[in-house]
């Protein structure tokens, strides 16, 4: 009750905090899309073209390498699996199916795996959040306590057809990966970039948004 704000990146989250709580939320953009990390470009953890699988269920995968085989038999392109440092030792077992993986990835390992992939397979709110900022297509399966989070996003920015459900993959395959517009999207996400921005520099003052660096979201040819 003694915070003088309070910012929210998801209507589930919205709804709790209020819930509990006197004060009024802002939305706005999870913080991680308030930078585009273009330094990171020219790394490449995975060469060619892939389908990107990044799951943080290791213990759940089945559904992960049903709809990843499922592209690759439609459009002849191998599996790449992303392994975050934390917990490759669980997932070794899970992931012989995979044309290739990056084990023990980095931070930037993960970022550019997604700018570069030809779609992402992702039960991850993250994940989701990326290839949408990247303009990459992807696919989600929502499971467990990120499932309200990546419906959120979706809905929010349109890309509900985005997410996988039912047992009739095969025959959904070719619709679910139809290119995706982002023109539209990217334009609201400049809209809750310009929200969030003005909500962070208003709620700590002008001094300390300086310190911080938060200046404009930079942009690029891609938007």
């Amino acid at each position: 009750d003694r915070f003088a704000a309070i910012g929210v990146r998801t209507e589930t989250t919205r709804r709790i905090v209020e819930r509990d709580s006197p004060i009024r939320t802002t939305p706005g953009v999870d913080p991680s899309l308030l930078h585009d990390f273009e330094e990171l470009r020219g790394q490449r953890p995975f060469a060619g073209d892939y389908i990107l699988v990044y799951g943080i269920r290791p213990k759940d995968f089945g559904r992960a390498r049903e709809i990843a085989c499922a592209l690759k038999r439609r459009t002849g392109l191998p599996i790449a699996v992303l392994v975050p440092e934390a917990v490759s030792l669980e997932w070794r077992p899970a992931t012989d199916w995979a044309d290739k993986g990056c084990e023990r990835a980095s931070p930037a390992d993960w970022v550019e795996s997604i700018r570069q992939c030809a779609c992402l397979v992702t039960d991850s709110f993250p994940g989701v959040l990326f290839a949408t900022a990247l303009r990459r297509p992807f696919l989600a399966y929502p499971q467990g306590t990120t499932a309200e989070r990546i419906s959120d996003v979706t809905r929010r920015y349109g890309l509900q057809d985005r997410l996988v459900s039912g047992d009739a993959l095969e025959s959904h395959v070719h619709d679910l990966f139809a290119p995706i517009d982002f023109d539209p999207v990217h334009e609201r996400l400049r809209i809750d970039r310009e929200a969030s921005l003005r909500f962070l520099r208003e709620s700590l003052g002008k001094s300390a948004s300086r310190s911080m660096g938060l200046g404009p979201y930079p942009q690029t040819p891609a938007g």
